[in-house]
């Protein structure tokens, strides 16, 4: 015959519940709302309007009170297209692809090529990389490292909650024995 012993269900209710809270983490890039979009798949906070920086260079750029940009890496700026193309659904992701506005043909990145002087470039019309001189064409999108804006999550905060209203628990039952 299986015994309870006490407290038991109320673990298996915390437990039950946080289950239920939790959820993975978004493919998706996420609009902070501050001119900049949170990518969690890399880390990374790149700005919303993607012509913004134009031909500057990203060190100079600042934005939301930021100003450590820099350029993207080739995989990072494959990366974003992928969850942009993936999102949208989108052949040749120009122009205004939620959450981004000003989507330019391509961009080069701080990927250094294979010949000496190039570095990789990718084409959002197609998703394809090539290579290019480094100055042909330096139209840039500014990305900055980390979560720009971070965003409180309610479902940890429940868990957390949870977790001292159990202790708490535990703590009034032995004292009334």
């Amino acid at each position: 015959m299986m015994t309870s012993q006490p407290g038991s269900y109320l673990r298996v209710a915390v437990v039950l519940v946080g289950l239920l809270l939790v959820r993975e983490a978004s493919a998706s890039p996420i609009d902070l709302g501050n001119g900049l979009v949170y990518d969690a798949l890399n880390d990374l906070s790149w700005t919303r309007d993607a012509s913004a920086n134009g031909t500057n260079d990203p060190a100079t750029f600042s934005l939301a009170g930021y100003n450590d940009f820099r350029l993207p890496t080739i995989a990072e700026l494959q990366s974003i297209y992928d969850q942009i193309s993936g999102a949208n659904g989108c052949v040749g992701c120009t122009g205004n692809q939620a959450p981004f506005i000003n989507i330019s043909d391509f961009y080069w990145s701080s990927t250094p090529g294979v010949t000496p002087g190039t570095v990789w470039v990718l084409f959002f019309q197609t998703g394809s990389q090539l290579e290019f001189l480094g100055a042909s064409y330096p139209l840039n999108w500014a990305v900055r490292d980390g979560n720009s804006a971070p965003v409180p999550e309610p479902a940890t905060l429940t868990l957390l909650g949870l977790g001292f209203a159990g202790v708490a628990a535990r703590r009034r039952r032995k004292r009334a024995r």
